[in-house]
């Protein structure tokens, strides 16, 4: 037998030796509620050292039944000629058999096991042995996620920063990396937005010389994303307008004018007449709303009176 079933004194067991944990979850409210109901159902998975127990699998479960005051817990005890590898590999199974695992958790589950295989080929062929079958491509994104700083990977679990985000700060500097995880993890956008803005901030801090850091602690961008009383969403679209300006000055001095011609047209409520993007095609969309015919005639007529207006032969000339 790999193991022996015994009663451990938690004060015997090594909570501070963190080598094998998997899971990012410290709540435990739930679990402890499930243990003082039915139980602790799953042992735990101690390796026996010297002076105490080292944790294989059960971060959780001790957490909570010490909550619970409790003194003694059952567990599975290996013995101590049993290699790192091999309690690694019963750490991933227990985890990955027992629920689905978030990123941070697969890339601490894959680091474990990556020791005993020589690339990520290796590593993709046993993962599945273990419960956690994984592709090479995905353990080479996966793997340096657990290397990088907390408020990342905190941001990572919760969604914030999505894994091809969080590829992208990876290649960045420790110096950058943390205001740009900092401004990713305040500011809350759309991923389209985050790709857009760290493209912008790259693209300036090459363009002017100026690094990452310094430029986001610049007082009109810091104001920016340290303001606590605007709502995100105008917030966001304050500091795209700031960077656009600043990245692409001619572009964003077309934009304003363009957009001072169409208010000047006075478009009725239900017409949004859109510009090509970044004004670099020559294709404009004019879209209407009407709930009837007599309603289609009036926006009708305006169009007729609009097709004379400078102003509109002015903006799809693009002359100013």
């Amino acid at each position: 037998m790999p193991f022996s079933f015994q009663t451990v004194p938690i004060s015997e067991i090594d909570r501070n030796d963190t080598t094998f944990q998997i899971s990012t979850d410290p709540n435990i409210s739930g679990l402890a509620a499930s243990i003082a109901s039915v139980g602790l159902l799953t042992p735990l998975i101690l390796r026996r050292s010297r002076p105490r127990y080292t944790i294989v699998s059960g971060f959780r479960r001790i957490a909570a039944c010490l909550s619970l005051n409790q003194s003694a817990m059952p567990a599975r005890v290996l013995s101590d000629d049993r290699s790192d590898l091999e309690c690694a590999g019963m750490a991933v199974s227990e985890n990955a058999l027992q629920r689905p695992l978030n990123l941070i958790e697969r890339s601490r589950a894959l680091l474990l096991l990556s020791p005993r295989f020589r690339n990520s080929v290796e590593l993709s062929a046993a993962s599945a042995t273990f419960g956690m079958p994984e592709t090479p491509a995905m353990i080479d994104k996966l793997l340096p996620l657990c290397g990088l700083s907390d408020p990342i990977q905190a941001g990572i679990i919760d969604g914030t920063i999505s894994l091809s985000m969080a590829q992208e700060l990876g290649r960045f500097g420790p110096e950058a990396r943390s205001p740009l995880a900092d401004l990713l993890l305040s500011m809350k956008m759309s991923l389209s937005k985050q790709r857009e803005v760290l493209t912008m901030i790259q693209e300036i801090s090459l363009k002017e010389g100026t690094s990452i850091q310094d430029l986001l602690a610049e007082t009109g961008i810091a104001a920016i994303i340290t303001d606590q009383d605007s709502e995100r969403n105008v917030k966001i679209g304050r500091l795209r307008d700031l960077l656009k300006k600043r990245r692409y000055p001619a572009i964003h001095a077309a934009e304003g004018k363009t957009a001072a011609l169409i208010r000047s047209l006075k478009l009725r409520e239900q017409m949004k007449l859109v510009p090509p993007e970044n004004l670099e095609g020559t294709e404009f969309s004019l879209t209407l709303r009407f709930h009837d015919i007599p309603a289609l005639r009036c926006l009708h007529q305006f169009i007729g009176e609009l097709l004379d207006r400078p102003e509109l032969e002015r903006l799809i000339s693009k002359d100013f």
